[in-house]
């Protein structure tokens, strides 16, 4: 898109310029700034142009789903019909909805860098739920300069998808604070009250507690990023064994099996 604007900014500039070269006398001063006034006020026309198409092909973008990754990975992958051996991914379906773009908040768990001519990058993304890699090539391996393993990021970006393996093509990264994972979590998962669940959920965390007091006690945050249940629902059960005495707080956020 920017290689054909400037294209059309120099043939536009041109016609100007030999237009006004052939439509004038010769004089010099006055022709040069005819010459000025007449192109930067076609430039700020043509840059209104500009900034339409633009406006307009933003609103055409699909929407960057907020999603764990393990609800991606879940998703059905729909490719393009074509003979290709490698076809070209269309959408990912997720329920009633068709998803290319993902917002995704994760750790960085590994980092590659080819070290071969062909340009190339990626880095190995894991939010608890499961794990995507995000690729770059070429001139983009410098949005990923700055981040090293152990980052929280959040991530906007295309999937795409080789040999089966879906993996993001990033537009926005940003470094962020790892509590964000948590908000994440919070913001986006569903609440579900099955009773079965809860009482399943109820042993696993009491078991999840006990086997921690070799490491005097666990952090009731990494008790949520553990778990798959709805954070609320963990939060909840958690309170319900403080108040009956199973468990205890030794500090803030943290809790110990009482027995």
């Amino acid at each position: 898109m920017y290689k054909i604007e400037s294209v059309l900014i120099s043939f536009y500039m041109l016609e100007i310029i030999l237009f006004s070269i052939s439509d004038h006398p010769k004089n010099n001063r006055g022709k040069i700034v005819f010459i000025i006034l007449k192109v930067h006020k076609s430039l700020k026309y043509l840059k209104f142009v500009l900034n339409y198409i633009k406006m307009a092909e933003l609103k055409k973008r699909e929407t960057a789903y907020k999603l764990r990754i393990g609800d991606v990975l879940k998703a059905t992958q729909i490719f393009e019909e074509n003979e290709s051996l490698n076809k070209r991914l269309k959408f990912v379906e997720l329920g009633n909805k068709r998803i290319l773009r993902v917002n995704i908040v994760a750790n960085i768990i590994d980092k590659y860098e080819s070290e071969t001519e062909s340009k190339f990058a990626s880095l190995t993304l894991d939010d608890g739920s499961g794990q995507i890699k995000l690729r770059v090539f070429g001139e983009e391996m410098q949005k990923i300069r700055d981040l090293t393993q152990g980052n929280t990021i959040v991530v906007i970006g295309l999937l795409r998808s080789y040999n089966q393996e879906l993996y993001i093509m990033p537009e926005i990264m940003k470094k962020l604070d790892p509590k964000y994972l948590l908000v994440r979590k919070l913001e986006i998962q569903p609440l579900k009250e099955d009773r079965s669940e809860i009482k399943s959920l109820r042993d696993e965390l009491i078991k999840m507690i006990k086997d921690a007091e070799v490491n005097e006690g666990i952090d009731k945050e990494q008790i949520i990023m553990i778990n798959k249940a709805n954070p609320k629902i963990i939060s909840q059960e958690i309170q319900k064994l403080l108040e009956e005495g199973v468990i205890y707080e030794p500090r803030p956020g943290r809790v110990r099996y009482l027995g």
